[in-house]
């Protein structure tokens, strides 16, 4: 899909073709012009009339090399649901929910995403090495919630795949700093790590085998931070410069009063739940422009832009 452009003061919006090139009619001898591209920072020009404007997009994210593609394969589906938690939360939708979450998260960053599975049906082991090798991905992710998992997160990876080796490493690093829990690497006898081309790695999150456990696991906010620390540590894998992270703290109130359970979205993606005080925390990469907003029920806030020097986020439901 090509770079949308639009005209604000007419609302007018194109797409640019495959050469890149676009045409808009504006009514004024000077317009404005604001441009969006997947994986590319949002731009502003002002153009005159009769100019023919060369516009240069900087990336979402410097180092990131053209075209990468990933295969994200979450394990299970159909009738092979893994462990089921004692509410019902099965693993095989576990494993979806992170790999859904995680796809989103690259096709956002102008990666190329692509999942074995996107329904709850079953795939062999061969169907799920033929999908990988059909794309010819840069990196092979699985996904799966096992029980029997001594530590928060198990990285797995071909014994002696030295790329395989660093991002099973990164996966782990990533992990511990964004959900600050213990996580280990080693190499994993998995058939489709062990089968497929592209440097793979399996991650194994514990299994939703206790009562708190799961609501953990499977709490929205759960899903998205470990999708998340998945997407920062492809990022390093690929080559994108080292980005700090930064923390905010944020709060959501009504009428003077904290609202537990509200959905706060953050960068139209990334979704978060307050706890019973109305509030969370989160740990973001520091990049510019961050966006906040809050939902709930009864209301919403007005959206709100910020960054690293924006520790602490006050909301209020309208």
């Amino acid at each position: 899909m090509g770079a949308i452009v639009t005209e604000p003061d007419s609302g007018i919006s194109v797409i640019t073709d495959e050469s890149g090139f676009f045409a808009v009619g504006g009514a004024s001898d000077i317009t404005g012009l604001e441009i969006t591209s997947r994986g590319y920072k949002k731009a502003y020009y002002w153009v005159r009339r009769d100019e023919t404007p060369a516009v240069e997009l900087e990336p979402l994210y410097a180092g990131l090399p053209p075209a990468t593609r990933v295969m994200i394969d979450p394990a299970g589906g159909g009738e092979e649901t893994g462990y089921i938690g004692p509410a019902g939360t099965r693993a095989s939708d576990l494993n979806l929910a992170v790999a859904s979450k995680l796809a989103h998260l690259l096709t956002s960053a102008g990666i190329e995403a692509h999942l074995t599975r996107d329904d709850d049906t079953r795939m062999t082991p061969e169907e799920r090495v033929r999908s990988n090798e059909a794309v010819r991905s840069d990196l092979f992710i699985s996904i799966a919630h096992q029980p029997g998992a001594e530590v928060s997160a198990h990285i797995g990876h071909y014994h002696n795949s030295a790329r395989g080796i660093a991002m099973a490493g990164g996966v782990a690093d990533h992990y511990q700093s964004l959900m600050g829990g213990p996580a280990v690497v080693g190499p994993t006898a998995d058939y489709v790590v062990q089968q497929t081309s592209s440097p793979a790695i399996k991650v194994v999150y514990r299994s939703p085998d206790t009562v708190e456990g799961e609501e953990v696991l499977a709490d929205i906010s759960g899903v998205w931070r470990r999708s998340y620390a998945l997407f920062c540590a492809v990022l390093s894998y690929r080559g994108v410069e080292e980005q700090d992270t930064f923390s905010i703290e944020a709060s959501v109130t009504q009428d003077g009063g904290p609202v537990a359970n509200a959905l706060v979205i953050v960068d139209g993606m990334l979704e978060v739940m307050t706890d019973a005080k109305g509030a969370l925390r989160l740990d973001l990469l520091e990049t510019t422009g961050h966006t906040i907003q809050a939902y709930s029920p009864t209301g919403r806030s007005a959206p709100m832009v910020f960054d690293a020097e924006s520790p602490h986020l006050e909301l209020e439901l309208k």
